[in-house]
């Protein structure tokens, strides 16, 4: 979180997109790729459990 977001404090989930995308509408060479890869999620489980527990 703090390489990522400049935040330093843990967070339970980071998202890397792989398309910058600046149009709501997806250009329809992108609408019509199956599957399409979105990107990457890291996850926490501890941070995550910790959260759910609050």
């Amino acid at each position: 979180n703090a390489q990522y977001r400049n935040k330093n404090q843990p967070t339970d989930v980071l998202a890397f997109a792989a398309l910058e995308v600046n149009s709501p509408q997806l250009s329809p060479e992108i609408q019509f790729s199956i599957p399409l890869y979105l990107g990457d999620l890291v996850i926490s489980v501890e941070t995550a459990y910790r959260q759910a527990q609050q």
